[in-house]
């Protein structure tokens, strides 16, 4: 019960029996209403009292006792519901050998605020190695930003390395590092221990070489993994995630679904087979939101390609998530820039990672900035309301006919979806208007209601412009970054994103800054469960 609903429910006691306190005393009553509000006069003595004349002063203080008592208990009820239900919680999984704004310790408070901005709350880091310098080095900035920020910004380890039962430099490392980090004061605690996911079990012995040695250390851990399935060769369902649960009961707290590829559908109802299994066996679920895929470094799985459908697939994940209603989310990815997974609003994901090439890094931030409304959502158990009309947009920056100039250019083989040259543009209206799309040399004028509306525009190469009108004036308008190109030197198939708001006509095309972020917000919720 929140403050606001603690505090009507006072007043609901106040008007049922109006208290008037604005007398003097010897003048307070209690006078019972109707359902319409009215007040009972015919009151007898097998009723609900006497009327005002026959109630002395010594009745009242009785009675004001009695509504304090009763206003009391209802505030402390609330605040036993609220410590009994858990909260939910969004966090992102960071790459941490992909910083998204650069490798200072303001760079990484950056990303911190924007992540915070958007309602996360907190990074789970992917540890791919230790023996690499910059991992240590960026993790222990990581740590030091979070702390020095005192928003309360939640980190836990991701272990994504590992090479079997006798890799004791891997037992070593993870036993270390969750020594080094797991009482930090920014370290996410979940029922007295510190959390610790990984991707797959790499064949490390998790409860024996890892788990045990660390409690008795004094680090009891609270484990959530993505852990394989017994059949790779096809999505996970109820009875295999249960499986997975049977095989490792004594060792996991729940499970996490690493789910990044794939189509809208196959995703969620893997999601929901978590979410069922999980609840059967009494443990805790995360499951996973991801935006778009493509492998763009996956030559030998012929650099395969899943179709996103742009703000459509946005809402459709989030909502499966928010009717399945797993304990935790976690965003896969904040930063994976090598299989389009990011959600990170940087502005130009190549000007702090000029190391991966080509093809550009588009802005992602469209990604993002939708997923707050629904992040919003899912933590707090109802819809936020429409304040304001907003657009997002999300297109490919060139024809999926293009052919590259570069000859040695690896062309995508491997497509999945209905995949085709459209403009995907969401809208938010607080009242009927019309969409108009100029693409290139061609268009389209769309009339919507009031609410959330999705239109594809089939593009054409040239700029890509966007503007709201209402009764002829424009509400917004917004050019999308960068124009669809017809020639091309490689092949990219990431989507470029973007979004603008009514009350400011800007967009987000500008390189972000720690000073024009929100203030974080304060991110724990009761949820209804």
């Amino acid at each position: 019960m929140t403050h606001r609903t603690r505090a009507a429910a006072i007043l609901k006691i106040r008007s049922r029996y109006d208290v008037c306190v604005d007398r003097p005393v010897t003048q307070n009553y209690l006078r019972p209403v109707d359902k319409d509000g009215q007040r009972l006069r015919n009151l007898t003595d097998e009723g609900m009292g006497m009327e005002r004349a026959d109630i002395g002063s010594k009745m009242i203080a009785p009675l004001r006792i009695w509504y304090f008592v009763c206003a009391l208990a209802l505030c402390l009820g609330g605040a036993n519901l609220r410590a009994a239900t858990p909260p939910h919680y969004v966090f992102a999984h960071y790459m941490v050998c992909l910083p998204s704004y650069g490798t200072t310790l303001d760079d990484f408070k950056q990303e911190i605020q924007a992540a915070q901005a958007a309602g996360l709350d907190g990074f789970a880091l992917n540890e791919g190695t230790w023996t690499n310098d910059y991992y240590s080095n960026y993790t222990a900035l990581i740590f030091q930003a979070a702390q020095e920020l005192g928003t309360g910004f939640k980190l836990f380890f991701s272990i994504d390395f590992g090479g079997g039962s006798n890799d004791t430099y891997s037992i070593g490392v993870v036993n270390a590092i969750v020594q080094q980090y797991g009482h930090h004061p920014n370290y996410f605690q979940y029922q007295g221990k510190s959390v610790l996911s990984s991707y797959s079990t790499h064949g490390l012995p998790w409860k024996d070489g890892i788990l045990t040695p660390l409690a008795q250390a004094g680090y009891p851990v609270f484990f959530v993994p993505y852990f394989e399935m017994t059949n790779w060769e096809s999505w996970p369902n109820t009875s295999q995630v249960a499986a997975t649960y049977n095989l490792y009961s004594n060792v996991v707290d729940g499970m996490f679904y690493f789910g990044a590829s794939g189509l809208t559908t196959p995703l969620t109802n893997a999601n929901l087979a978590y979410v069922q299994a999980s609840r059967a066996a009494g443990k805790l679920c995360m499951g996973s939101f991801s935006p778009s895929y493509w492998g763009i470094k996956q030559y030998s799985a012929k650099r395969r390609y899943y179709e996103a459908d742009g703000g459509e697939g946005i809402e459709a994940r989030w909502m499966a998530l928010i009717n399945s209603q797993p304990d935790w989310v976690e965003i896969c990815t904040w930063n994976d820039m090598d299989e389009g997974t990011y959600v990170s609003p940087v502005a130009s994901p190549s000007t702090a990672n000029p190391y991966l090439g080509a093809p550009t890094r588009w802005s992602h931030n469209g990604y993002l900035e939708l997923s707050k409304h629904f992040i919003s959502w899912y933590k707090n158990g109802q819809e936020p309301p429409l304040t304001q009309d907003a657009l997002y947009y999300f297109y490919r920056t060139h024809p999926l006919a293009a052919v590259p100039s570069d000859t040695n250019d690896v062309i995508c083989q491997w497509w999945e979806g209905t995949y085709d040259d459209s403009l995907y543009t969401t809208v938010y209206l607080t009242a009927p208007a019309e969409l108009d799309v100029v693409s290139g040399s061609g268009g389209s004028t769309n009339v919507l209601p009031a609410g959330r509306s999705h239109v594809r525009t089939p593009f054409l190469p040239g700029p890509q412009t966007m503007t709201i009108r209402r009764q002829g004036n424009v509400v917004l308008t917004v050019q999308g970054t960068p124009d669809i190109q017809a020639q091309i030197v490689n092949q990219d198939l990431l989507s470029t994103t973007g979004f603008a708001y009514a009350s400011s006509n800007s967009t987000n095309n500008s390189p972000s800054s720690t000073n024009n972020l929100p203030a974080a917000p304060m991110n724990l919720r009761v949820v209804p469960q």
